[in-house]
C-alpha cells in the first residue's frame, strides 16, 4: 500500500467484514499516516449484522436484552482478565463471538460460569454469514458444541448466543405504543381515546 501510494496511485487493503472488528487497520493507519499517507477507511457489513438479518434476529430485543457484546474467545492474543468470556458472560445479554468457532467448547463453559445462562440457553453458530453456501446452526449452549462439530466448522463462523434467538416473550416496542410519546407523535392519554 505504501509503495503503491507514494507512485501516485491509489491502494486498497480489502478485509473481509467490517475493518472496524478485529482487523489490523490501526496499525495499518498509523504506519501509513506516518509517512504522509492520507488513509480512508470504508465500513463493511459485520458478519453479526448480516447473521442477524439471515436469522432474523433483533439482537437488543425489548425485555429480553437491551445489549450486545462482540467479543472473541481467547487463543493466541490475549484477552484483558475483566473481559474474559466469564466476567462478560455475567451480564446475559445477546453475545457474538467472532475468531472463536475452532474452541466452541472452551465458549461454551466459560459462559456457563458466568452464571447467567444455562444448558438451555439458545445459541447459534453461522457459517460464512450472508454468503451463498452459508449454514446456520441453532441449538443451545447444552447441545452446540456438539452441532457445531458434526457439521465439522472450524472457521469463518459467528457463535451467537442469548435468549433473542428463541425468545420465549417479548415486550413490543414503545415506538408504536399509543401512550409513549416521540418525535413525531403526542402520547395519547387513556381519557382521550375513544
Amino acid at each position: 500500500m505504501r509503495d503503491t501510494a507514494k507512485q501516485g496511485k491509489l491502494g486498497i487493503r480489502f478485509h473481509d467484514g467490517d475493518p472496524a472488528l478485529f482487523s489490523t487497520i490501526r496499525e495499518q493507519i498509523d504506519q501509513l499516516e506516518a509517512e504522509g499517507i492520507r488513509c480512508l477507511v470504508v465500513p463493511g457489513v459485520t458478519a453479526i449484522l448480516g447473521a442477524a438479518a439471515d436469522l432474523k434476529l433483533e439482537l437488543t430485543l425489548p425485555g429480553v436484552t437491551q445489549s450486545l457484546i462482540i467479543t472473541r474467545a481467547e487463543f493466541r492474543t490475549p484477552v484483558p482478565p475483566r473481559e474474559s468470556i466469564a466476567e462478560l458472560a455475567r451480564h446475559g445479554c445477546t453475545m457474538a463471538f467472532y475468531l472463536s468457532v475452532h474452541l466452541v467448547g472452551d465458549v461454551v463453559a466459560e459462559l456457563l460460569k458466568g452464571g447467567a445462562y444455562t444448558d438451555k440457553t439458545p445459541a447459534a453458530v453461522v457459517y460464512r454469514a450472508t454468503w451463498d453456501d452459508e449454514k446456520v446452526i441453532k441449538g443451545t449452549l447444552g447441545d452446540i458444541e456438539k452441532k457445531t462439530k458434526e457439521a465439522k466448522i472450524i472457521k469463518t463462523a459467528l457463535i451467537i448466543v442469548g435468549d433473542v434467538i428463541a425468545p420465549t416473550k417479548y415486550e413490543y416496542s414503545k415506538v408504536y405504543d399509543a401512550a409513549f410519546t416521540h418525535g413525531y407523535r403526542r402520547a395519547v392519554k387513556k381519557e382521550e381515546k375513544g
